[in-house]
């Protein structure tokens, strides 16, 4: 239940000591009416007509679940490919109207396809290419953090970038 709490954005409260208390705090502030990231996702996936739709809403389970057996690695794994294929098939759409000489299914070159193509700025492309790279590294965990909590930072970031891009593909 801890877990799953976890990735809702909530965490065991600690005192001034650092010791954990008995009850959930938010870790993130909420914002009155909006819904999580990955509600949101879903809904946008659902309405986008992506070829690979089924795939990524699987990546998207897969990656929850491989966080609640503390399996961190797979679960970024499966949030940053999920990135990845939302990418590469709104790539491949969009190179039917917007004809393309870049090997849409490599990540390099299907983001700055996207941007010389005019779907993204290159600020936009910038931040993808960051976040793909930040949970790329998997178990290197940077300092001060708890595997479990670089995997939630990393989950969250990789499945809001794919929340960006297709919110974006559907004219949102």
């Amino acid at each position: 239940m801890s877990l799953s709490l976890q990735l809702d954005n909530y965490a065991l409260a600690r005192n001034e000591y650092g010791r954990q208390l008995d009850y959930f705090v938010p870790t993130e502030p909420a914002i009155d009416g909006a819904q999580p990231v990955e509600d949101d996702l879903s809904k946008e996936l659902s309405l986008s007509g992506l070829a690979e739709t089924g795939d990524i809403l699987r990546l998207i389970e897969d990656s929850a679940s491989a966080f609640f057996r503390a399996e961190y690695n797979s679960c970024l794994n499966n949030a940053r490919v999920a990135l990845e294929t939302s990418a590469r098939s709104i790539g491949r759409q969009r190179a039917a109207t917007h004809p393309t000489a870049a090997n849409i299914g490599k990540w390099g070159e299907v983001v700055t396809y996207l941007r010389t193509s005019g779907f993204i700025t290159i600020e936009q492309e910038k931040g993808l290419a960051g976040v793909y790279g930040f949970v790329s590294p998997g178990s290197h965990i940077p300092v001060g953090f708890t595997e479990s909590e670089f995997a939630r930072l990393g989950r969250t970031l990789a499945l809001s970038c794919t929340y960006f891009l297709v919110k974006r593909r559907n004219g949102g």
